[in-house]
């Protein structure tokens, strides 16, 4: 999805000219500003209007939601916007699932996946969720399932037959090899020691020239099937050393790294030799999101979707790479759990206070 908008971007603008670039940021702001429309509604819906007013202006200087608008030319922002709506749809239907939004549910499933096949990692909650609806007849169930697995795949088989007819196999993909030996090889660790966590070049065909030959000599697929049998192989025979970097990318996932004493090159080119900042932005929220999410569990609201959406997302991350990128199409969600938490923590304090006082000027008078 996202390459054929850059080339539409190109064919009315020029080929990677400036008003092309500053075409395709535009509309990263665009798509970043429309973002804080389903925050809102899905904070209110948890909690409240003032939650949902936090949420709104926490995510609007979010720190990462001005750098990947503004400083990337890739598919992050616009889906990340377009997964929000998404989830949102989600939430209004949650306990009133019809044909048409079944039917609707599979439309979004398979637009987003245009863009980023890892939303289908979504796809098992959903069909589980519907099939949990004891409100409705088996039939009617199956029926639903049926119909939202038949619009995504009525979307995605353009893309599937092309990739038919250019690389001889009906797929989506054909890169997840590449990713997963990128990730887990001999020399990962200390080329991540050395580089930083978030740096998986090492073996990539964009850098290595014996990787670009081998890519350009064998072809797309069986490339990808090489590196996939690469990694495999390391990660049978070195187990212990693939659980330790699926823990590290996990945690490298949801906090950084944690040595602080690396250089890091900024967002917007600023050079900076502390990585504490980015690592503070990445931490901080974290805290207040639990809180958040115990409240709305306790109130009884349907932050399943939300807390789904946060497990699954990130999984294929865990066993091939991360980079911080990576992360941002769940940190709204973050944010509106943590505006939650905050505004209720303020809430109970304030009542706690307020009992305090009042019980003390009983006391005294």
């Amino acid at each position: 999805g996202y390459p054929y908008l850059l080339a539409l971007i190109f064919k009315v603008f020029g080929t990677y000219s400036v008003s092309s670039a500053i075409i395709a940021l535009l509309l990263d702001c665009i798509a970043s500003v429309l973002t804080i429309l389903p925050i809102f509604w899905m904070t209110n819906r948890l909690f409240d209007r003032k939650a949902a007013l936090a949420a709104a202006v926490l995510f609007s200087f979010y720190p990462p939601s001005l750098w990947h608008a503004t400083g990337r030319i890739w598919d992050t922002t616009l889906f990340t916007t377009i997964s929000l709506f998404f989830l949102n749809f989600l939430m209004m239907i949650e306990t009133k699932w019809t044909i048409k939004a079944a039917m609707l549910t599979g439309l979004f499933f398979g637009t987003i996946a245009l863009f980023k096949v890892i939303i289908l990692a979504f796809y098992p909650f959903v069909i589980f969720h519907i099939f949990l609806q004891k409100s409705m007849l088996l039939k009617l169930r199956l029926q639903q399932i049926s119909l939202l697995t038949f619009m995504i795949l009525l979307i995605l088989s353009p893309w599937i037959w092309r990739n038919y007819l250019v690389l001889g196999r009906p797929l989506l993909r054909s890169n997840f090899g590449l990713e997963l030996k990128l990730g887990n090889n001999s020399g990962s660790e200390a080329y991540m020691q050395a580089h930083g966590r978030g740096k998986i070049e090492m073996h990539h065909p964009i850098v290595q020239k014996e990787e670009l030959e081998k890519y350009c000599k064998i072809g797309e697929l069986a490339y990808s099937e090489s590196c996939k049998k690469e990694a495999v192989a390391f990660i049978s025979t070195h187990p212990y050393d693939f659980m330790r970097l699926t823990i590290q990318r996990i945690l490298y996932f949801w906090i950084r790294d944690l040595n602080l004493n690396k250089g890091i090159e900024g967002h917007f080119g600023i050079r900076s030799k502390k990585s504490a900042f980015t690592t503070f932005i990445y931490i901080l929220p974290l805290p207040f999101m639990f809180i958040g999410i115990v409240i709305a569990f306790r109130r009884k609201k349907p932050a399943g979707v939300l807390v789904a959406y946060l497990i699954l997302f990130p999984l294929v991350y865990y066993i091939t790479h991360v980079r911080q990128r990576y992360r941002f199409p769940v940190e709204p969600i973050m944010l509106i759990f943590a505006a939650g938490g905050i505004v209720g923590g303020f809430k109970f304090l304030f009542n706690y206070r307020k009992t305090e006082i009042y019980s003390w000027v009983r006391m005294v008078f």
